[in-house]
């Protein structure tokens, strides 16, 4: 596995432009200590300047700034990653270049073929670099190496002052040998040079900031107004725990307009609800944003949606109850504990490799029937046609069924593991 990187800044503008709520060079070094690397050696124009940045709890590898030289620590793998401090790239780019076989090459370079962007151009002869720079060229370098570090033996960095730059290290590989070209087109990995690469990475970012788990709901509806308020939030000395308290109380005012009963009082409270959806989602994103997700950020959102639909649940039970609908109270307590105990049982089992191939949202009708999109417009179609009645009974049909699938098929996987283990 590589876990060094030697990382260049030469541009001092656009290493300390904020790129969502992060200056760029911070968000390079995260990207990558999350990718996999654990020392970074560091050579900065006037590194001054950059290295208050890294006095960040987040930070958990070695970093190193270099001047003249690179220390000879630096040499004693067998391969390293050399990455250009101002760029935007997705941490699972650092996951593919550790995968790289160099062979008889002396580096590797990410490239991107068919962009239209500006950046540095690279020609090639079939897999190899056969040049770089100039108004023509075969692809863009996507500014990442990976390089034997011998090959970087007797470089000369040119000091904080005036550091040697991403394509001049490219030109002295050659030299030591031949550059193969990697094309990594379908990854997010791009050189920031100018400010239109720089507004088209920082886009880019916001539109990946969703979960491979999210439904059409949440895709293409959800997701689209929480990066609004996402925009907002990551400019402001907010964390996304906070901001997870501030959508358990937006939901919490929901719930108490759905317990007032009502037409017009369900359909407020259906409106404040879906606003606490948006801020629930904004919370993630901005801890994927800024690296900031943890156990305990991950433990809170559940809880807190736990209680916000058990709260809808049991409230709008109580409201109907009220009305005198006899046994909706019983079928509310029923959803809400349900709708809690999955809630809160499968993420851990999931974090605990327990559940695997146990828990699937889209598995089956009935647990579509439980999942999160479902019960949004589930929420919206019975609020506003004023059938909340058959809405607290499919709830509590889905999600107690969904509940006994669970368990059933957990089971299951338990006696086959244990049968596996004698």
């Amino acid at each position: 596995m590589v876990k060094r990187a030697f990382v260049l800044v030469t541009a001092l503008r656009w290493a300390l432009e904020d790129c969502a709520g992060l200056p760029l060079f911070k968000r390079a070094l995260l990207a990558a200590q999350k990718g996999g690397i654990e020392e970074f050696y560091v050579l900065a124009r006037e590194s001054a300047k950059l290295q208050p940045l890294l006095q960040d709890a987040r930070f958990k590898a070695t970093i190193c700034w270099v001047e003249e030289s690179l220390p000879e620590e630096f040499f004693k793998s067998s391969s390293a990653v050399v990455i250009k401090g101002e760029m935007v790239f997705n941490p699972r780019v650092i996951e593919k270049v550790q995968n790289w076989e160099l062979g008889e090459d002396a580096a590797h370079l990410a490239v991107r073929k068919g962009m239209v962007e500006r950046g540095t151009l690279v020609r090639l002869e079939g897999e190899k670099v056969s040049g770089i720079g100039g108004e023509e060229g075969d692809a863009l370098t996507a500014g990442i190496l990976l390089v034997k570090p011998e090959a970087l033996k007797g470089i000369n960095l040119g000091g904080h002052r005036n550091p040697i730059t991403f394509p001049e290290v490219i030109r002295h590989l050659s030299n030591k040998g031949s550059i193969k070209a990697v094309n990594l087109s379908r990854e997010f990995c791009q050189e920031v040079t100018s400010i239109d690469t720089f507004k088209e990475s920082r886009n880019a970012l916001y539109k990946r900031v969703g979960l491979s788990t999210d439904g059409l709901m949440s895709m293409y509806v959800n997701r689209k107004l929480s990066g609004l308020v996402t925009r907002l939030l990551i400019r402001l000395p907010i964390t996304p725990n906070q901001i997870t308290i501030c959508s358990l109380l937006i939901g919490l005012v929901a719930c108490w307009f759905f317990w007032q009963g009502g037409y017009w009082h369900c359909v407020f409270a259906a409106l404040i609800y879906y606003a606490s959806v948006i801020v629930d989602l904004s919370d993630g994103e901005v801890a994927r944003l800024k690296f900031m997700q943890s156990w305990l950020g991950a433990w809170l959102d559940s809880i807190c949606d736990s209680i916000i639909y058990a709260g809808v649940l049991v409230t709008t039970a109580l409201a109907l109850s009220r009305a005198g609908y006899p046994y909706v109270l019983w079928a509310g307590l029923a959803a809400a504990i349900s709708a809690i105990i999955i809630l809160n049982l499968e993420p851990y089992l999931f974090s605990q490799n327990i559940s695997e191939g146990v828990f699937n949202m889209s598995a089956s009708f009935t647990e579509r029937l439980a999942n999160v999109d479902t019960f949004q417009i589930a929420l919206f179609i019975f609020v506003f046609s004023g059938k909340l009645l058959w809405f607290i009974w499919g709830m509590a049909v889905g999600w107690t069924v969904y509940l006994i699938i669970f368990f059933y098929k957990l089971f299951f996987r338990w006696l086959n593991r244990r049968h596996a283990t004698g």
